[in-house]
């Protein structure tokens, strides 16, 4: 399926379930969002964050009467490409929620960073205004930069180890302050297009995201409408991994650290995460389109995948809702299709050749790190890792 077409897929359809919220994340019920009851969050109105550092298929009660979404050429409307009716009536200025599912180490960031010089580069969206907003910026702002220190302090034990199940509800908590600053920026009108840059790990703070734009959608002061787009990363291809755990141990937390300490902790980091990891499925799309179907919103829905940079086809997990007014935002959807499908010609070649390079240059030099990571990120390691994925699956 080309990606001219990705939009007229015909959907198959799968019996959707209930999802708990048990987590910091659990799911406000109100029509008016958590996130805008008049006030800022408390991080915001006590300086704590640099405002300008922070940066299967559908269900049956969404199928009932949609044989097939069909495919409207842009070029058939007489508004704007970039603009539609919502069901007030009244025109409201189209905007995009991209929602990073991924977990460390596959690249999430360098694929944000990917998707906003594309869409500079294309005429219909060249004028877009796009920011990343990333949850790991503001938990080093609050938990280390705050207090004057340069990296990531040392932990003692698992109390103080951010990245321990025990202590998840403090992650939860940057993610939704980092949720919070993203949707006032699209609020004030500030940008166009916000990607929310986090591992977005589990069932319920995806749910709880789209719970949030919903809630914000229904506001009928509001003059702009958001399309929520999951953008899932995944990398299972052993030396990609490698290369990316090894670029890890220079980054902001660990660049005063030891190399082969960095290479350890991040590994421990990954244990943890992979703990809490659920990859984002057909099934969880559903379920997703049944809330924006059933809060009677009609700004569309998509999911798109980029398995190891490109590498490996993924055009048939890629799927999504258009909305009624489906001319106005095909536009951006099948910029973005193109975007993923092409990933590797247009950005993940120069990406391959890097990692082709790393364990050339290791090979040559005597290995300087190579050893260091082999004997953390090893077969017995990853097949952990890998275990841990399925157990998650199969428990939701």
């Amino acid at each position: 399926m080309g990606t001219s077409s990705f939009v007229s897929s015909t959907a198959k359809r799968m019996e959707s379930t209930s999802t708990s919220a048990s987590s910091l994340f659990s799911l406000d019920k109100s029509t008016r969002s958590a996130l805008f009851q008049g006030k800022s969050h408390y991080y915001y109105e006590n300086g704590e964050i640099d405002e300008d550092e922070v940066g299967d298929y559908l269900s049956n009660s969404l199928l009932q009467g949609m044989d097939e979404l069909q495919r409207t050429s842009s070029s058939s409307s007489s508004q704007s490409a970039l603009t539609f009716e919502c069901r007030s009536r009244r025109q409201k200025k189209p905007k995009y929620v991209f929602v990073l599912v991924g977990l460390p180490a596959v690249g999430k960031s360098s694929t944000s960073s990917h998707l906003i010089e594309y869409l500079s580069r294309q005429p219909s969206t060249k004028d877009l205004r796009c920011e990343v907003y990333n949850a790991g910026k503001v938990r080093r702002s609050m938990s280390f930069q705050n207090l004057g220190l340069l990296s990531m302090r040392l932990a003692n034990d698992s109390s103080e180890d951010l990245f321990n199940p025990k202590n998840h509800d403090k992650k939860e908590l940057y993610a939704r302050i980092t949720l919070e600053k993203l949707l006032k920026d699209l609020d004030s009108d500030e940008c166009d297009v916000a990607i929310f840059d986090a591992t977005n790990s589990r069932v319920n703070r995806r749910r709880f995201v789209f719970e949030e734009i919903c809630s914000y959608n229904q506001m009928r002061n509001k003059k702009i409408c958001i399309t929520p787009i999951v953008l899932q990363i995944s990398c299972n291809d052993h030396d990609f991994f490698k290369f990316n755990v090894h670029n890890k141990a220079f980054n902001a937390d660990y660049y005063d650290k030891p190399y082969e300490y960095a290479v350890r902790d991040f590994a421990k980091r990954l244990k943890n995460y992979h703990l809490q990891f659920t990859p984002f499925t057909r099934r969880e799309f559903g379920q997703l389109s049944s809330l924006v179907q059933r809060r009677g919103l009609d700004h569309g829905v998509f999911c798109f995948n980029i398995v190891n940079a490109g590498t490996v086809p993924t055009r048939d997990d890629n799927f999504g809702v258009l909305p009624v007014q489906k001319e106005q935002v095909q536009t951006v959807i099948n910029l973005v299709a193109q975007f993923v499908e092409h990933y590797t010609k247009l950005f993940g070649h120069s990406y391959v050749d890097s990692v082709n390079d790393f364990f050339k240059n290791e090979a040559k030099d005597g290995s300087k790190y190579l050893s260091a990571l082999n004997s953390v990120i090893n077969n017995e390691f990853l097949e952990e890792l890998q275990g841990s994925l399925e157990s998650n699956v199969e428990g939701n």
